[in-house]
């Protein structure tokens, strides 16, 4: 299901004039009438698919970037340092690294899978996607050290260029590097 909005630049002096609000309660009501007709789209998909059959299901072969057992070594190797390397208060990216090292392992799970350094890596990155959401999740903090609810600096100007319709300018601080 799809909500949609729309208006223009003098939207507002529309209500201003005394045109109606759309309420909680109309959106609601909106919705499940919908759902009628949403309902009896698929019931016409179903009767068309019973009717035309299916196509077989193309043989496929699932790509990962890395196998199990590369992934599974990282975690033992790393995890432990890469947690680790994640916290802090207010790190700056370069502090981070500093703090997990340079290879984060990679020399020695390098010598245990020869030629599958671009796994190795893939799978660095994706453990630490991983415990980066997790500490957001369950701690309620981020990378760098701010709250799920705090965020960079930022500021907006309109009519930057004055020759161009439409200009502006919108910015917000960078991370830390």
């Amino acid at each position: 299901m799809m909500v949609e909005a729309g208006g223009v630049e003098d939207s507002w002096r529309l209500y201003e004039a005394g045109a109606p609000k759309v309420t909680e309660e109309v959106l609601t009501e909106g919705l499940e009438a919908a759902k009628a007709w949403i309902r009896a789209s698929i019931e016409l998909q179903r009767e068309l698919v019973a009717r035309a059959g299916r196509k077989p299901t193309i043989a496929y072969e699932l790509l990962s970037d890395y196998a199990d057992d590369v992934f599974d070594r990282v975690q033992q190797v790393g995890r432990r340092r890469r947690d680790q390397g994640q916290h802090g208060h207010r790190q700056d990216r370069a502090q981070r690294g500093a703090r997990r090292g340079p290879d984060f392992g990679l020399t020695q799970l390098g010598s245990e899978f020869p030629d599958r350094e671009r796994e190795i890596k893939a799978a660095v990155r994706a453990l630490t996607k991983k415990l980066v959401r997790k500490r957001i999740v369950e701690e309620g903090v981020r990378i760098d050290g701010r709250g799920t609810a705090d965020i960079r600096p930022l500021s907006a100007e309109v009519g930057v260029i004055p020759t161009a319709h439409g200009s502006g300018l919108f910015e917000r601080e960078r991370p830390r590097s």
